[in-house]
């Protein structure tokens, strides 16, 4: 018997274990992969953008969706207080333009071995290659939790599988269904801060600029932009990719206008 059992060892999951196996408590921390943070090794081009340090109310305005959702969260544990915990932790950060934090090494690798320590210092169990099939829930609360591999016992569980993002990682929607287990009731889900796919092929993949203008219809967003094989990509990009997803389902296509160099004029 458990006193918490994580579904998911992405950065959420395995912060979530280090917290819930203090003061002696047993946890255990289940993931698919074969390795732990998979999804976060590719973070920030595999460097990890570990957080920003803008203050809190310029950091929510940078997120175009529902983010009042995230005040209290912030609140709570903001971008200093994760600057401080993995300096803390022995991590050396460094802040980058534009105040993007990264890891000294560049290695998103850097962060998951800090996090690993952490979990085998607080005696979490982890267990990979393992899938959870199905959550039962019991009497007096109790939580049944059946993988490919074996059943456990918990009375509280932690769902931190991430979306539908990126199911190359893992990321397949499990958690949803894991939900509908436990009778918690959803909402629609969609695409958000994401990246955009285009039926023109650019010739520029690969290539990063540092402030562009990206405009369709009343919509408009500023930053940072990629340019990959299938689309674009990067935060400006993020910032408007969901009012390109509502506008997709009313008509087939979008036409977007992207000023390369917006700080200058004609007459420059």
């Amino acid at each position: 018997m458990y006193d918490t059992i994580i579904i998911g060892a992405g950065p959420a999951g395995m912060m979530a274990s280090i917290k819930a196996s203090e003061n002696n408590k047993k946890v255990l921390l289940i993931e698919k992969n074969n390795i732990i943070g998979k999804k976060l090794q590719l973070t920030g081009g595999t460097r990890c953008n570990l957080t920003n340090l803008k203050r809190i109310d310029s950091f929510i305005k940078e997120i175009a969706v529902n983010n009042k959702f995230l005040y209290s969260s912030l609140n709570e544990f903001g971008p200093q207080d994760i600057y401080d915990y993995f300096t803390d932790s022995g991590v050396d950060l460094k802040v980058e333009d534009n105040d993007r934090v990264f890891p000294v090494s560049n290695k998103a690798q850097t962060i998951i071995d800090m996090l690993y320590k952490k979990m085998i210092f607080n005696n979490v169990d982890i267990h990979l290659n393992e899938t959870v099939k199905k959550i039962i829930n019991h009497e007096k609360d109790d939580k049944e939790i059946i993988t490919d591999v074996g059943n456990y016992k918990s009375k509280k569980i932690i769902i931190a599988t991430g979306g539908c993002s990126y199911p190359q990682t893992g990321s397949t929607g499990d958690g949803y269904r894991f939900c509908e287990d436990l009778n918690q009731p959803l909402t629609d889900i969609y695409p958000a801060e994401t990246f955009l796919i285009s039926k023109d092929i650019f010739p520029l993949a690969g290539i990063t600029l540092d402030s562009v203008d990206i405009k369709f219809d009343k919509y408009h967003a500023t930053g940072s932009l990629l340019f990959t094989h299938l689309g674009i990509s990067g935060p400006a990009t993020f910032k408007i990719s969901e009012k390109v997803y509502h506008q997709l389902k009313i008509k087939p296509t979008i036409t977007l206008y992207v000023d390369l160099i917006p700080n200058y004029s004609e007459e420059i």
